[in-house]
């Protein structure tokens, strides 16, 4: 189980440096996202009672001064935290060229994106406030402590090879939310050996529904100009495999990729997708299995020009 962090965050930050595919009209939807264990295999259920429960409103607790109000302002946002993790996240999500808004439903906040302005919004819904921050500032400065701190040791290459091995099957058509879709799946196995020997086995059982609506991705560039090389789309099957694709181009000799079966359709909007880890030879279904569950709905197209993705006129800014 140790080796799951660090194979998701190896696949996420290799996903972020995925190319921009091309540009498409503005899209909204509504999504739900959630942290399930040991259930494999799930299928699309009834999303709009699914985004119902994980829409309910996250009150702010109250907080407590001296040390036990302490303990009990960490308890209650840990309770909250949980709470939010067993019902899921309700998102409204909108994306068009430049700008991008996520509203956060239960905690009722949203940000916009402006990669133009090069600014973030966070919105206040509850209060009708809102701040503004750059998204090219400095990170903060390091501590004095961090400063006076030894570095950390250099990572060593200890040789270790990857041998990935990808077998996708096409499920045929089914409608998902009332919307047409193909569903995928992907079965994906990570073999990772040391120079002694020793070797981890981390799988990956990806399940898409994929529909007929072109994808949309972020317009946004470091230095906003040109298009942004860190945007990814919704398509986790996708994703993926360009990035099995590219790490295999590089021809290193250590690192071997082996795939099979029908090529899922890239740039579409995947209305639901299921990602489950297993890590160490564990098998799907068993004990210690986490997958992250996400469903769509209620798509249509937006602009950029939407009010949207602008500050409401009665909200007044935070100083």
């Amino acid at each position: 189980m140790k080796q799951r962090p660090l194979v998701i965050l190896c696949v996420l930050a290799l996903l972020a440096a995925l190319p921009a595919g091309a540009a498409t009209s503005g899209l909204a939807y509504d999504s739900v996202s959630k942290f399930l264990t040991n259930k494999p295999d799930i299928e699309p259920g009834d999303f709009d009672a699914d985004f119902a429960t994980a829409s309910a409103i996250v009150t702010p607790p109250p907080n407590r001064g001296g040390l036990l109000g302490h303990v009990q302002n960490q308890l209650a946002q840990s309770m909250g935290s949980m709470a939010q993790i067993q019902n899921g996240l309700a998102e409204r999500v909108a994306i068009a060229g430049p700008r991008e808004r996520t509203d956060y439903i239960s905690l009722q906040k949203a940000d916009i994106l402006d990669c133009t302005a090069r600014t973030i919004t966070e919105l206040d819904l509850r209060a009708k406030t809102y701040t503004v921050e750059s998204i090219d500032a400095p990170p903060p400065t390091q501590s004095t402590a961090s400063r006076n701190n030894a570095p950390n040791p250099s990572a060593t290459d200890d040789g270790t090879k990857i041998a990935v091995t990808v077998v996708n099957k096409a499920l045929g058509p089914k409608q998902v939310g009332g919307v047409a879709t193909d569903g995928y799946t992907s079965d994906v196995t990570l073999v990772m050996t040391k120079a002694n020997g020793d070797a981890t086995t981390n799988t990956m059982h990806i399940k898409e529904y994929i529909s007929k609506t072109p994808d949309v991705q972020l317009v946004c560039s470091p230095n906003g100009h040109g298009t942004n090389a860190n945007s990814i789309g919704t398509n986790t099957l996708t994703n993926y495999t360009e990035m099995m694709h590219k790490a295999a181009a590089a021809k290193d000799s250590r690192f071997s990729y082996n795939a099979s079966g029908p090529t899922f359709p890239s740039t579409l909007l995947a209305m639901f997708e299921a990602v489950t880890f297993t890590a160490n030879g564990g098998q799907r279904g068993g004990s210690g299995q986490i997958t992250i569950l996400t469903e769509r709905a209620n798509i249509h197209t937006v602009s950029p020009t939407d009010p949207i993705f602008s500050v409401p006129p009665d909200f007044t800014k935070k100083s």
